[in-house]
Parts: C-alpha cells; structure tokens; sequence
C-alpha cells in the first residue's frame, strides 16, 4: 500500500522520463543496465525526490539488483543523510543546509518569501539582523519587546523597553542584572576595561571617575532627594583641639585677608570660578575655620569673666567703708 501511495504520487514525473534499459519477467537484469536506469531515474527526479521516494523505488528493484553495482549509490545516499544530520545537530545555518540538499530542493519559494520580508523591511527603514554574526547598518525594532543576555526570558539580566519600573513611571528603556550591572569604556590595544558607573541590587550607584555636570554653554542641576555622602577629601579638622596646635591670633587673620582678601587656606574667588570647588575638601576647610573660630570664642569667654571679676572686685572694694 505504502509502495503504491508514493509511485503514484510521483507518477507525473516519470511520466515523461526515459529509461535506457527495460526488464522482463523472469529475466535477470545486468547490474549495469539497472545502476544507467538508477541515474536516468535520479536525473528525472533530482528536484523533487525525497529519501522515501528513493527507498521505495530501490526496494522494488532489489530483486533485479545486483548489491556491488548499488554499493557507490547507497553510500552517497547514506552520506548526503549523515552530512545533513550533522548539519542540524549542530544548528547549521540555512546556507549549510541548502548547500547540502543541492539541486534537490526547490528554494524558490524560500527566495519569494525572502525577497517579500526584505521588501518590507526596507519599506520600514530597517536591516534583517544577522544573528550568526555580522554587523547590522539600519535601525532595528524590538515592539517594546526584551533583550535577554543569558537566555531566552532571563529577566534577571535584560535590556528593553517599560512604562513603569518599581513602582515608578518609567516609558523609557531599562537596563538590569541580577547583582547589579555596570557602564564602561573598552579600548582594544589601549587602555583597556574602564568603569565609568556601576550600581548594585540594592539601588546604590558608585562613580568611580569624575562627575562633570558642566554642558558645552552651561551648568546643570544635581537633585539629591537624600543623602550625598562623600569621603572627606582631606584630614578632619580636630586636631585643631590638641594642645600643641598653634592657633594664629585675629590679628594674623586680619591682616592676611586685608592682604588676600580671603581666609588663610581658603581658596580665592579666581581660583573657584577656575577649578570649581571640592566639596569635600571646602567642607573640611570650612570645619577647620569653625573650631579655630570656636577656640578664639572660648579664650574671649575667658578674658571676659576675667575682666569682670576684676570689675567685681574692684566695685567691692570702692564700696568698702
């Protein structure tokens, strides 16, 4: 049944097809005349035969056949089915299959679809993605679809567009990994890896290089709802409080800003509109001018209860009969 399902599928076929050699019954058949039928057959048919069709056709002439004359046509046969397992097994791309189906496989209606979807990708201004490798010179468009980097819907490390995040109204792209994730430069024969920002899982973000907010014409804003904690930029300032530190006198500091026109260590107008001013450090600085100001408060404090005690002795004795 199997046998007569598949000859009469491919009946039309054949049906214009020539074969040089006819056989009777009976009558053994020279293996050379079957192996020149076998190529006439494949010639006729080398576009449309499947594997079962070519089954089929040499069980039935295996009474005829002589097995030496078929040997070098199994093993192609066998040989085109291993290359084209292999193929698959180790996810080929389509131009290692079509190489190996050859002239067997009709591609023109692979051709037609390719030509249609490339139409309409040109249409929409984008370039097919070539995901064996490549580079791609158009736009592409994901349909506020995802990127996943370690496998397909591992939305613990992914890239891709949200209307909200966290709670938070986002309608932009968003960027994730599990432990957090990082942004940096990569310079091939020259610097290398360098970390521009990173952020953890915790929402905290690290800087490790310069924060610049200054635009080519102007200044931005940083907004910081919360706490901006920084390193102190330079030694806090208490041992202005030991014993041994020589404080100068207000005399000192009066005549080194009637000269400079700002505090001893602090630095110039000119020098902040040119350098910018580090926070870190100006707030150090500033700690330090508040304790030596704090200890100038403290010895006025003393000479003026030392000033009125001698005022109170000297009114006791005035009234003094």
């Amino acid at each position: 049944m199997r046998k007569a399902f598949v000859l009469a599928s491919i009946a039309t076929s054949l049906a214009s097809a020539v074969v040089p050699h006819s056989f009777s019954s009976g009558q053994p058949a020279k293996a050379q005349e079957v192996n020149e039928n076998f190529i006439s057959l494949d010639t006729a048919l080398q576009k449309k035969a499947s594997q079962a069709t070519v089954d089929v056709i040499g069980s039935s002439l295996l009474t005829k056949a002589d097995n030496a004359a078929l040997e070098s046509l199994r093993s192609k046969v066998a040989s085109d089915s291993s290359a084209l397992m292999n193929a698959v097994d180790t996810k080929a791309n389509n131009a290692d299959v079509m190489n190996l189906l050859g002239a067997k496989t009709d591609t023109s209606a692979f051709a037609a679809l390719e030509k249609t979807v490339a139409g309409k990708q040109n249409a929409l201004g984008y370039t097919p993605l070539n995901l064996a490798g490549g580079s791609v010179t158009g736009n592409i468009g994901f349909a506020d679809n995802h990127i996943y980097f370690r496998g397909l819907n591992d939305s613990n490390h992914q890239v891709g567009y949200v209307a909200t995040w966290a709670g938070t109204a986002i309608d932009g792209p968003i960027l994730c990994g599990a432990s957090g994730g990082a942004l940096g430069t990569f310079l091939m024969g020259g610097i290398g890896e360098k970390l521009a920002l990173r952020w953890d899982n915790s929402g905290n973000v690290t800087i490790p290089g310069k924060l610049t907010t200054q635009a080519a014409a102007s200044f931005g804003d940083v907004h910081i709802a919360g706490s901006l904690v920084t390193n102190p930029g330079a030694t806090p300032a208490d041992y202005v409080f030991e014993p041994d530190y020589k404080l100068s006198s207000l005399s000192e500091v009066a005549a080194f800003t009637q000269a400079n026109k700002h505090l001893p260590e602090v630095p110039s107008a000119a020098e902040m509109t040119t350098n910018g001013v580090d926070l870190a450090k100006m707030n150090m600085i500033l700690l330090k001018k508040v304790e030596e100001l704090t200890l100038h408060a403290i010895a006025q404090e003393k000479r003026l209860d030392a000033q009125q005690k001698l005022i109170d002795e000297l009114g006791a004795q005035h009234k003094a009969p």
